[in-house]
């Protein structure tokens, strides 16, 4: 039988986890589809409100994404920002880096919604219908880090979800894992525009093919 003061401290900490689960806002990357040989924009996800500076740091396999570029998102249009490759030795690392801020210190726009988008090219010897990672790192401070408007730490009330990117079949235009009668449709519209003959011979190889 559980006794009174140990059902209360049992509660409490319920209590607790509970408050902590319900609370804790969430940092997220995005699950985008991407055909070997195009390009693919990460969403960098969370709330706005009384954010006003972040800074993030995303692993990357850098033999299947290259020439990452970042934008500014939704919730933190007309701020701040700068990324860099990081590189050791000339080599880089797979990894990204990236710092979003206001000048003067406000908030950013309420979310949840966009506070980056980062264009990875994918390689076109990418392996079909495979998965390549995208984690969010959280060792250091320079790595990940989120100050309110107070110029107070805020980085202990988020977590954060790692993301992918789903690599699909060569000529799935549309990227939703098959290639039909709809990537043709967008090859024949845009054809000498977004597409040339080496996308039409992909479409003809891997037309009817889906990704489980």
């Amino acid at each position: 039988m559980i006794q009174k003061g140990n059902c209360m401290r049992l509660l409490s900490v319920l209590l607790m986890l509970l408050a902590t689960t319900t609370f804790a806002q969430v940092i997220s990357l995005s699950n985008p589809m991407a055909a070997p040989g195009s390009t693919v924009n990460i969403d960098l996800s969370g709330p706005g409100g009384n954010t006003a500076g972040i800074n993030f740091a995303i692993k990357y396999d850098p033999a299947v994404l290259s020439n990452p570029q970042m934008s500014v998102g939704a919730l933190t249009l007309g701020c701040k920002s700068d990324y860099n490759d990081v590189k050791i030795n000339n080599v880089l690392t797979g990894e990204l880096r990236g710092i979003i801020y206001n000048d003067p210190v406000q908030s950013f726009l309420a979310g949840p919604g966009v506070i980056a988008t980062i264009s990875f090219k994918v390689a076109a010897s990418a392996p079909s219908c495979t998965p390549t990672n995208l984690q969010l790192l959280t060792s250091t401070s320079e790595q990940f880090g989120i100050s309110n408007t107070a110029g107070v730490s805020t980085t202990g009330n988020y977590t954060t979800l790692d993301g992918s990117v789903n690599v699909t079949l060569s000529g799935d235009f549309d990227n939703n894992g098959t290639v039909d009668d709809d990537d043709f449709a967008l090859l024949a519209f845009n054809y000498g525009i977004l597409y040339n003959d080496d996308d039409f011979a992909n479409l003809a190889f891997n037309y009817g093919m889906n990704c489980p």
